[in-house]
Parts: C-alpha cells; structure tokens; sequence
C-alpha cells in the first residue's frame, strides 16, 4: 500500500502534482476539476466532509474476510480515514492490483534468482502489473496480465522472442485468464524519471536533451531492423550504463 496527502490550498495544479509523484496515482485524477470546491470534482461536493486535504491510498488489500460483501470494506476504510486523518475533506482508497497468479511463475523466478525473493510492485496499469523480483542470484522483471491485460502480455512475449536485441526471455507461460512474462531486471532510471528535474524544476535541460538524442538513437535503430516497437512512452525505455533497453514491446 502506497500513500498521498495533497494539501488543496497550495496546490495550483493538481494533475501535475499527481503526475509528478508516480503514474499510478492518475487513478485519483477524476476527482478534481477547477470547477469544484477546494479543486474538486463538483459532483463530490454533497459528501465532503470539513478540512482542506485530500488523502489518497493507493495498491490497498483488503482481508479475505470483507470480500464479497459488496464493498463494506471499502466504505470502512474511506470512513476510518476520515476519522484518522483529521483534517481530509476527501478520503479515496484504490484496490491493489492483481496478486501474482501462477505460481508457475514464482517457481521459474525463484530458479532463476535463488530463494528468497523480494518482491517489488513497479507498476499496475490496463489490466497488467509488473514486479521487480530480486534473489541472491540474479533480479528480475515479472509482468502478469489478466482479462484485457492478457494478451497485450501475450504479444509482448512473442516480440521478446523475435526481436532482435531484445531483454532475452527467461521464462513465460499463461492460462485462460492470464499471461505472464519474465525478462532480466535493467539497472538505471526511465525517460519519465530523468525528466522529472525539467518537470519539477526547469533545471537539468541538458542531461534531458542528451537522453532524448539517445531514446531517439534507440528508436532508429529498431526501425532500422524494421521492428517498431507498438507502445512506446516515456516508461518504455531504461537508461542503463551499456545502453538504452527498450521494453514493454508490443
């Protein structure tokens, strides 16, 4: 479970102020609009509650037992968020994502990384969720895809065993609902996250050039193999010390 409290006064923007934290957090972005209260959405204005923030939980669980109750659980944790948090005028909670599915999956990354195995949620998005796996032997990149997310993941894995220079496929497999994935773990920051001083700052216009010059680079040579890479985005590229490796091909 991840965690947000934005303070409505002094926020001017606040799809950038979600935005620059961490992608997963557009989830919230429909309840505001300029034209509500504090920044709100006008259609939240009859159930907001006095104070002047707005306190996000992101990937939350929820025990076993308060499933299947038609969302009770829910409710009780947006109402003891109020309680706890004060000064919240709005309390909004997101599910967890996907847990990981198959355990033919764990299995092949505890063989390939060594037991145990931390895991790691990096993102969750359009039905798929990716995990960093890290053992004592190796790390590496878990990606699930379940109802929509399924054969997206599924095209991904048939262009990681074509595509030249590709991360090489360690392992993959699916079943009626989902598809899963496992490719080596890249060391280095995104596009998105070198980007974040211009974003933030407006400092740091150089390195940001100098990183665009090499995505592009890397994108001209996939072209020039005649592959494209089908879902390209400022997450799609990670610049490591050997180079720029392009993932999430569809």
């Amino acid at each position: 479970m991840s965690g947000l409290t934005l303070d409505l006064w002094r926020i001017g923007n606040v799809y950038e102020s979600l935005d620059s934290r961490d992608a997963d957090y557009e989830h919230f972005a429909p309840l505001f609009d300029k034209s509500g209260d504090l920044g709100l959405h006008s259609g939240l204005e009859e159930c907001l509650v006095s104070g002047d923030q707005a306190v996000f939980n992101d990937r939350v669980r929820i025990a076993p037992a308060w499933r299947g109750l038609g969302r009770v659980g829910w409710l009780l944790i947006d109402h003891l968020l109020r309680w706890v948090a004060s000064r919240a005028a709005l309390a909004a909670t997101h599910p967890y994502p996907i847990d990981i599915p198959i355990s033919e999956a764990i299995a092949s990354v505890e063989s390939h990384c060594g037991r145990p195995v931390l895991w790691e949620i990096v993102s969750s998005r359009r039905g798929s969720t990716v995990w960093k796996g890290t053992g004592p032997a190796a790390s590496v990149a878990l990606k699930a895809g379940q109802d929509e997310g399924a054969p997206i993941t599924s095209r991904e894995t048939t262009v990681a065993e074509h595509m030249p220079g590709h991360s090489p496929l360690i392992a993959s497999g699916s079943t009626r609902t989902a598809s899963w994935l496992i490719t080596p773990w890249h060391d280095g920051l995104s596009t998105w996250d070198v980007f974040h001083t211009v974003r933030t700052t407006h400092q740091g216009t150089q390195e940001a050039r100098d990183t665009a010059v090499d995505l592009c680079l890397a994108v001209g040579d996939l072209h020039r193999q005649d592959w494209v890479h089908g879902d390209l985005e400022p997450d799609h590229a990670i610049h490591t010390k050997t180079g720029i490796q392009l993932i999430d091909c569809t």
